[in-house]
């Protein structure tokens, strides 16, 4: 019997392809595919050697192809229920509602989100409302309902397909309220937005405005109040991942976890029982942020692993994550946060130690092991980031070696602050000025890293293919670390390629089908990137309604 390693990792990438089938290609199309796909797959796996791979591997194959089927179909019904919602709604609407978040304060309107019989939208309140809303009341709501809009101008920003990411079917703009309860949600959610309140005010009285903004960015991902200035600076350095709660925030939730509880005698299964519930009680807080659902699932998968005893696959972890997520919101898959948060995940999985082994033979270990870190992540998440925000930055390697060990320590100390803060003012004031000073640090380096000439290089958007294109790069630099190639070694094994004898004559069938694979791999993807130019020639006109003014032409 052949088995199946890592079946999580390869329902992940059935998973994936089905979604990309059913949100990109029509029904029809992507169905058809797929079953014939298969079809070909069973009338041919025992005929020919020609097929002997897919006869080796047909039960890998066949979890794929059945995956591919059962998510397509998936994303196919959650967009087609979209699409009917959005028709289905009036335009005036007359319901009860339920508040799900804090307000944000815009331009003329409070915004929250609501949610309407398991439906989500954004509510509009006019600033001279009498009352203000909060989080978890029950309110009787008349208001113009809007549906979101699509990209007005090729290749735009499409608000749709964004809130579709977040599980968000439109807007209402609110004619009339009335609040029917105080408390409408569970004691869980009402505890868990009660903490995170608590921890945003605790914040805002230990620190000044500038400070206390980034610092609740740093620590609990709410990064609506910092400054433009900052976000900006943080950009422009490579340095916007620190505002992002991700594993690093876990691994010390989880350092500090462990050392409190282990000088109560606890034992070490039930010190990773109570890790397990705080690690999902501080999702909650975080209001479930693609990088925190992935580093707390897979902590909670390693943690769960240690008290039955097994060993953790950080692959399968990873897989399992992003499964549930996109089980919960195909649409999730488009989430820029998301694709970095994996990807660059992924990156330190695969290429940190291989990276480290080679950058230590000719530099110091330590910072060799900084580099292997940072090299990493951004090797690996770089065609993703040319892909949506067309910049390159050039100094992302330095800043961030000098940035990232005091993130840590901001994290470290930051959330000892806090806690220190609630439970006595004063010592958490005392506190707050060593906080204080490394976080003007940051701030400091992120504005004088933005501010060095070229800092951040802009390049024209490269196309998909480009993209696939790079990380097939990406992983034949992966083996190439991990394996010395020889170049002579490798010559003499083309040259003899033809003079293959007679004997085991399946392994040199297979030898030569792998190298007629190689080739035409290259001879497709140079004719996909040298693509000649053509005389038909598009201009895409722009709609000013969007407030941005650009031409764009494509050549064909």
């Amino acid at each position: 019997m052949i088995s199946i390693k890592r079946p999580m990792v390869i329902i992940l990438i059935g998973a994936i392809a089905g979604i990309t089938y059913g949100l990109y290609l029509k029904l029809s199309i992507a169905i058809t595919i797929i079953f014939l796909a298969l079809l070909v797959y069973l009338i041919q796996k025992h005929k020919f050697r020609a097929f002997y791979f897919f006869i080796k591997k047909r039960k890998t194959i066949l979890l794929i192809l059945i995956t591919i089927i059962i998510s397509s179909i998936y994303a196919i019904l959650v967009n087609q229920n979209y699409e009917n919602l959005y028709k289905q709604i009036p335009k005036k609407i007359k319901t009860n509602a339920i508040i799900t978040s804090e307000g944000q304060e815009t331009e003329y309107y409070h915004a929250y989100q609501i949610k309407v019989e398991n439906r989500r939208f954004i509510l509009y309140v006019k600033k001279s409302w009498s009352q203000k809303l909060k989080y978890g009341m029950k309110i009787r709501l008349e208001g113009t309902y809007s549906k979101p809009q699509e990209a007005r101008n090729h290749k735009g920003f499409s608000y749709k397909e964004y809130l579709k990411t977040k599980k968000i079917c439109g807007s209402i703009k609110a004619d009339n309220l009335q609040v029917i309860n105080e408390n409408s949600v569970n004691v869980i959610l009402k505890c868990s937005n009660n903490i995170r309140n608590k921890i945003i005010k605790t914040i805002k009285q230990l620190f000044p405005i500038k400070i206390s903004s980034l610092l609740t960015g740093i620590l609990i991902g709410e990064k609506d109040e910092v400054p433009e200035e900052i976000r900006e600076n943080f950009s422009n350095s490579s340095l916007s991942h620190i505002l992002a709660i991700s594993g690093t925030h876990v691994s010390y939730i989880i350092i500090g976890i462990s050392f409190l509880l282990a000088k109560s005698r606890m034992s070490r299964k039930g010190i990773h029982i109570v890790t397990i519930i705080l690690l999902i009680l501080f999702m909650f807080i975080t209001q479930f942020s693609p990088s925190v659902v992935r580093a707390c699932i897979m902590s909670i998968i390693i943690l769960f692993s240690k008290i039955v005893y097994r060993k953790p696959d950080v692959l399968n972890s990873i897989a399992i994550s992003l499964i549930l997520i996109l089980a919960n919101n195909p649409f999730a898959i488009k989430d820029i946060g998301l694709q970095l948060s994996y990807l660059g995940t992924i990156g330190i999985v695969f290429l940190n130690v291989p990276i480290f082994k080679f950058l230590s033979k000719y530099i110091n270990k330590n910072i060799a092991k900084l580099l292997a870190v940072t090299l990493s992540a951004q090797l690996m998440v770089l065609p993703i980031t040319v892909l949506n925000f067309n910049t390159v930055s050039t100094i992302s390697i330095i800043s961030n070696i000098i940035a990232v060990p005091l993130a840590g320590m901001i994290i470290l100390i930051g959330y000892v602050n806090v806690f220190v803060g609630i439970i006595s003012f004063k010592l958490g004031n005392f506190m707050a000025m060593f906080t204080y000073s490394f976080v003007q640090l940051l701030i400091w380096i992120a504005e004088y890293s933005a501010k060095i000439p070229f800092s951040s290089v802009i390049i024209t958007t490269p196309s998909s293919i480009t993209v696939i294109f790079c990380y097939v790069v990406i992983y034949c630099f992966y083996k190439g670390l991990h394996r010395k190639i020889s170049l002579i070694p490798k010559m003499k094994q083309i040259l003899n390629f033809f003079k293959l004898s007679r004997k085991n004559q399946k392994n040199q069938y297979l030898a030569k089908k792998r190298y007629i694979s190689y080739i035409l791999i290259i001879i497709i993807l140079s004719g996909i990137l040298v693509n000649p130019i053509s005389q038909n020639f598009k201009i895409h006109f722009v709609d000013v309604g969007q407030r941005r003014l650009y031409c764009n032409y494509n050549t064909f």
